[in-house]
């Protein structure tokens, strides 16, 4: 087996050097700031800017930034506002630009010479130059160009000219990648956010636990698996002396199933209200949500009853389906019991 290595010829070794800078860039600013560094080590570049022309005119531009690369160190410094970096091009100032008029349905990388102070050089440049213009395709059309200013004299080396076009394209569909996944991430802490909130006023709403009864302690905790879930729990006490637990578990998971829960405190709440007795509770959530809720969720609840008077206890189990629903299988007992709410009832002379 024999190797042959590709990368001696001087523009192949440019575009590598260049790309392996890209790739290390942990922000689209400094993306940009590594472009015009490492370009202004490949040519006599004075000045590198950003016109974007989409939805223009012919000889129309908005200027997005301008960098002032004659720093010794190479270290970009910006000429326009700091601000607009991640304005949206639509918000820009739209300015004249005589130079893109002559360029218009051009789709290469075009060097103009005696270029004269324009607008979007905010004055910062000298007042007759040369520059290379390169196309940023987005779509298939000419979405921008960067305009790379020569030095005073200086000539351009058309052998720089696949490195300038690939650079440049390949640093403009990253710097999308980093605006997309910046959008994504606050998307996502946007939405964790609200979900917290679903989760705090969730957990609000539960019923507060009964007074003590002499001989019997109840204590309770609530943990869903998420921020939010479908748990429900309800403890009560009935003027016969009798206590009553209510826990309920809605399938699935998230905020669907936390609406859920709070129909069932809902329907739990109206029911007390209504002065029925304990023993037709089942039955009235099951009328109340076989009438609510959507094809394929349902509720499985458990309700206890228990005489402190002579610790007996009897349970009304209604697991009935809300909807049809496709055959589902049940999680085991120990994964049930990571997430559902608990309630104890314990005879302290049973100790």
């Amino acid at each position: 087996m024999e190797t042959f290595s590709l990368g001696r010829d001087p523009v192949v070794q440019s575009i590598v050097d260049v790309q392996r800078r890209l790739s290390e860039a942990e922000s689209s600013q400094q993306l940009s700031f590594e472009l015009a560094t490492r370009l202004r080590g490949l040519a006599r570049i004075s000045h590198a800017a950003s016109l974007d022309v989409r939805g223009l005119d012919a000889g129309r531009c908005r200027a997005r930034y301008v960098f002032d690369l004659r720093e010794g160190s190479f270290s970009p410094q910006f000429i326009t506002d700091h601000s607009l970096w991640d304005v949206p091009p639509d918000h820009l100032e739209t300015l004249s630009c005589p130079t893109l008029a002559r360029l218009a349905g051009a789709h290469h990388p075009t060097l103009v010479r005696g270029i004269e102070d324009p607008a979007w050089s905010r004055g910062a440049l000298p007042a007759r130059f040369d520059a290379v213009f390169v196309p940023v395709f987005a779509k298939g059309e000419v979405a921008e160009w960067v305009v790379l200013v020569l030095e005073d004299g200086a000539s351009f080396d058309p052998a720089l000219t696949a490195v300038l076009l690939s650079s440049i394209n390949s640093h403009a569909r990253i710097v999308q990648q980093f605006k997309l996944a910046g959008r994504l991430a606050a998307t996502a802490e946007r939405l964790d956010w609200q979900l917290q909130r679903v989760g705090a006023l969730q957990r609000s709403i539960l019923p507060a636990l009964p007074d003590p009864i002499p001989g019997l302690s109840i204590a309770a905790r609530y943990a869903p698996c998420n921020a939010a879930g479908g748990d429900y729990y309800e403890v009560r006490a009935f003027a016969d002396g009798t206590l009553g637990a209510l826990i309920a578990d809605v399938s699935g998971h998230g905020v669907d199933a936390a609406v859920v829960m709070a129909m069932v405190r809902s329907a739990t709440a109206a029911y007390w209200l209504g002065g029925a007795g304990p023993d037709d509770l089942a039955p009235h959530l099951n009328r109340v949500l076989c009438g609510l809720l959507p094809p394929g969720m349902f509720v499985t609840a458990q309700l206890v009853f228990i005489d402190p008077a002579t610790w007996e206890g009897r349970h009304h189990d209604r697991r009935a389906p809300a909807r049809p629903a496709a055959p589902r299988r049940r999680p085991d007992r120990a994964s049930r019991a990571h997430h559902r709410p608990t309630t104890r009832a314990r005879s302290r002379s049973a100790r």
